[in-house]
């Protein structure tokens, strides 16, 4: 299999991106795979801490294409979130555990070190990484990365029962 990586070109990618993340959840592997919102949020959250600049998504954003298919299909794509200062990548469920997602992990690693350092960042910091995703946690630990902490409580949950709405003031 032939893979080969690009930046963002525009909303048609964008698009491709939601879909792998759907694909992902979809196949029901203990792979980790964010909501599809997130991937709205972090691309065009507006964030006054950096000037406007309209192409953050092309150098934040980097995607890897099988090349052996017409037209080539979407097997990764990583992001830098400026909001979080934080990187992710997703594969497809496909390439999850095998010699290729060690090959993409390997480009990711790469890109996202020029990526902080051009931001100036001093540490790499993924944030998509759920504690049942092994092959992930391996993936990072061979390439460095320590776990920095546990996450504290997560947010809480509410609820109310339908039975009786209550009047909107």
């Amino acid at each position: 299999m032939n893979i080969q990586a690009r930046p963002y070109r525009d909303a048609t990618d964008l698009a491709r991106m939601k879909q792998l993340v759907m694909t992902g959840t979809q196949a029901n592997i203990s792979a980790s795979y964010m909501h599809p919102g997130l991937l709205d949020y972090h691309t065009h959250y507006p964030d006054t801490r950096y000037p406007p600049d309209e192409q953050a998504n092309r150098r934040n954003l980097q995607l890897w294409e099988r090349m052996d298919e017409e037209p080539p299909t979407l097997a990764a794509w990583a992001i830098f979130s400026r909001l979080e200062a934080s990187f992710d990548l997703l594969v497809h469920p496909a390439l999850h555990g095998t010699p290729l997602h060690e090959a993409v992990m390997d480009e990711y690693v790469a890109w996202t070190e020029a990526r902080a350092r051009e931001a100036g960042l001093k540490q790499i910091m993924p944030w998509w990484a759920m504690a049942y995703d092994k092959v992930l946690a391996r993936l990072m630990q061979a390439r460095g990365f320590v776990v920095a902490a546990e996450v504290g409580v997560p947010a809480p949950l509410f609820e109310r029962t339908l039975d009786e709405l209550p009047a909107i003031p």
